[in-house]
């Protein structure tokens, strides 16, 4: 299973994550456009070779990870420190399920992000069995998420992505397994205030009186 790191300008991997990637020795990506998240699942999708794909910002759950990671003392307590089955890469190797996820570690993001690119796995009997999902996700029609307009932006555009390929794996019949427990994110403050504003308007609640103290410079994971 090739393991895949995805990274943007501007958007460097976490040292965790750098960390954990050479540990499995992953293929590091540059997204250097807009575009760039539709051609790599797309290269990906027509290799026909099964693949996790992990985000910059994201720390898979892992047995292993007891290294010396030259990050914040404070980011610690939020390290997943074991799978339930052990090394991510292992569990999710040996998993017979075509597609599968570890999930986001809040619950807000998980409300408005079920099927992400963040720490996924498809496997090489789902690419054979659908060729052309990548390429037939841009037919798929998706609503905004409140206060956004990607729709504008393209049908290839990285933020409706996940999306598109969720939406097109639905609708062969296709789902998501989810894997225990959830992936540290690390998102700087604004970002997470940023996400809960937006997870919180698409449940139809406020975000009036919530304090910024609530929040941590990370979306904390759920325990």
């Amino acid at each position: 299973m090739r393991i895949i790191l995805t990274q943007a300008p501007g958007s460097p991997l976490h040292p965790a994550t750098a960390a954990w990637g050479e540990m499995h020795r992953a293929e590091v990506r540059d997204l250097t456009d807009s575009e760039a998240l539709f051609r790599l699942m797309a290269e990906l999708w027509t290799d026909r070779e099964s693949f996790l794909i992990v985000k910059y910002n994201a720390l898979p759950a892992c047995a292993e990870l007891s290294l010396d990671l030259d990050v914040p003392k404070r980011l610690r307590d939020y390290f997943p420190t074991r799978s339930a089955e052990g090394c991510v890469v292992d569990e999710l190797a040996a998993c017979s399920q075509p597609w599968c996820l570890h999930p986001y570690p809040d619950a807000y993001t998980a409300a408005v992000r079920p099927g992400h690119l963040c720490c996924t796995r498809f496997s090489a009997q789902l690419l054979a069995r659908l060729p052309k999902a990548v390429e037939e996700s841009v037919e798929e029609a998706l609503d905004d998420l409140p206060g956004q307009r990607y729709e504008e932006r393209g049908r290839r555009h990285y933020l409706r992505v996940p999306d598109r390929l969720s939406a097109r794996l639905r609708r062969y019949g296709v789902t998501e397994h989810i894997h225990e427990p959830g992936f540290a994110h690390f998102v700087p403050l604004e970002g997470a205030n940023k996400l809960k504003r937006q997870a919180l308007r698409a449940k139809g609640q406020s975000i009036s009186g919530l304090r910024r103290a609530q929040l941590v410079d990370h979306l904390s994971r759920q325990r």
